[in-house]
């Protein structure tokens, strides 16, 4: 059988390439994939200069399904874990010492993944005409669909809005297409937290929005084939800066499915009473931001 690999580190070996907790009890660390794969096995290597005896009874799940436990044998550094199991996370545990991890591998068979990877259909969005509310440092709008994923801003592939609020980025796709996965690619040099709860939409259907993870540079949020030509972008709790934006999905649309339309707003609106200011007609200002002040 052939074998693909994701290998999931922040650097691929060496020096500084484990990871390390501040706490001796109740570890724990997770991979977030951006898909669901069935994967066979996790491999787990091990730190080998110092306490590879902490290893010892660490736990694998997929998602919360329990792949194995880890006996540390002297000697040994690295550890093979049967799951067979399918998910979208890969997390290990470990209640009774400090958790350190110098390499972890999730194997999948390269047939399965590569079958989940055509399901999300084409990339859609490659050079196709963008537009956000504003442009800061020269961050045009056009740089997030340009094929570069460099996250670093100095790369000149990120977009970047000059308000810290009320922020859009849009691409249009052209014609209408069923949008299954919009993946994204964040900045990884600064500020990267800015991206959290930023909310994808596909025309004026919510597809999800984004949860910042420490050290995570892309994130995929599931349209589940919502239908539509523009999938917007928005962030109105900080600066958006996009360092790819991939749209995937098909073109060929069936005739039975349609695009969803937001009718709500310019209607006339009413609510029995009004406290603190609360007019009806707030809720259909697409100011979506959800603090009350």
């Amino acid at each position: 059988k052939q074998w693909y690999q994701r290998r999931v580190a922040i650097t691929a070996g060496g020096a500084n390439s484990c990871t390390h907790t501040a706490g001796n009890r109740n570890n724990r660390w997770e991979l977030k994939l951006i898909e669901k794969f069935q994967i066979d096995r996790v491999i787990v290597h091990n730190r080998i200069d110092c306490c590879q005896n902490r290893i010892n009874g660490a736990k694998v799940f997929v998602d919360n399904q329990y792949c194995g436990v880890i006996s540390y044998v002297a000697g040994r550094n690295i550890y093979p874990v049967r799951c067979n199991k399918a998910g979208s996370t890969v997390r290990i545990e470990q209640p009774n010492d400090y958790l350190t991890l110098c390499e972890v591998e999730v194997l999948v068979r390269s047939d399965l993944h590569d079958n989940v990877i055509k399901a999300r259909g084409n990339i859609l969005s490659k050079g196709k005409h963008t537009s956000q509310n504003n442009v800061g440092w020269g961050g045009l709008s056009s740089r997030g669909v340009d094929g570069n994923r460099d996250g670093r801003w100095g790369s000149g592939s990120c977009t970047h809005s000059s308000s810290t609020t009320k922020n859009w980025w849009t691409v249009d796709l052209g014609k209408a297409a069923r949008v299954e996965v919009v993946k994204i690619f964040n900045r990884v040099d600064c500020c990267q937290n800015r991206i959290n709860l930023a909310k994808v939409y596909v025309g004026d259907q919510f597809c999800g929005e984004i949860i910042y993870q420490d050290a995570r540079s892309e994130y995929a949020v599931d349209c589940h084939g919502a239908v539509g030509s523009k999938v917007s972008i928005y962030n109105d709790y900080s600066y958006l800066t996009l360092c790819e934006v991939e749209v995937y999905g098909f073109f060929d649309v069936p005739s039975s499915a349609v695009a969803l339309k937001n009718i709500g707003p310019g209607h006339k609106t009413s609510q029995n009473s009004v406290g603190w200011n609360g007019v009806p007609s707030r809720a259909l200002d697409r100011y979506r931001v959800g603090h009350y002040g």
